[in-house]
């Protein structure tokens, strides 16, 4: 993933199930924590980053996005749907691929 950065570095978040696919299938729910704790990582850095978000504002919005990650009525991914997600955006994005 370091191999003549920045040019070569991953532009988009890399996911288990593409980047490390024998621990997605024998570790499938730990994947899939890992995975929606990096996406809530993003969405944290997002707002606490964005201009656009009031400084008074900011906590509010972190723990709206943490209640919606922890919410799992809405939004809900089938495991099927998450491997292809993982996959269809390509792995060389994500710095699976060597170059």
């Amino acid at each position: 993933m370091l191999v003549d950065p920045p040019g070569h570095m991953p532009t988009l978040m890399p996911m288990t199930a593409a980047i490390a696919p024998q621990f997605a299938e024998r570790y499938r729910e730990a994947a899939i924590i890992f995975d929606n704790l990096h996406s809530f990582h993003d969405v944290v850095a997002d707002i606490l980053a964005s201009p656009d978000v009031a400084p008074s504002r900011k906590r509010a919005e972190v723990v709206a996005a943490a209640a919606r990650y922890r919410d799992g009525t809405s939004s809900v991914t089938s495991v099927a749907d998450w491997r292809q997600m993982s996959t269809m955006m390509g792995t060389a994005q994500m710095g699976g691929i060597p170059w």
